[in-house]
């Protein structure tokens, strides 16, 4: 939502260059107080700052693109169908996760050589 408002508004201003970098500096003040809210302040232990969760269903892939992290030396495995369910049982119950705005379904594995296939994903 945060970045098609930004787009929204990166249109809007886009005829009015004064405004637009002023806008930039509002969202770099916003970042900075995130960090510090975070990161710095007091109690920052105890807050979780997680926006994007990147699941691997499948650590097998049958390319070899030179830019990928995933280890083909490594032993192939996948995750169980009650492990996902878990997960996802304890992310939606637990407050911490509320910030969550992307779960990416691809993290270095083929998702479609998973054998438990459609079952997992509905």
């Amino acid at each position: 939502m945060y970045i098609s408002l930004r787009q929204h508004f990166k249109k809007w201003f886009y005829h009015a260059p004064v405004l637009w970098p002023f806008i930039e500096t509002l969202q770099g003040l916003v970042y900075v107080a995130d960090y510090f809210y975070y990161y710095r302040m007091p109690g920052h232990k105890s807050r979780l700052s997680v926006r994007e969760i990147n699941i691997e269903f499948a650590s097998q892939c049958n390319l070899r693109c030179t830019f990928c992290s995933l280890d083909h030396f490594k032993p192939k495995q996948s995750i169980s169908e009650e492990t996902l369910e878990l997960f996802f049982s304890q992310m939606l119950a637990d407050a911490r996760f509320r910030k969550v705005e992307v779960i990416n379904l691809h993290n270095g594995g083929e998702i479609l050589l998973h054998p438990g296939g459609w079952r997992c994903w509905q």
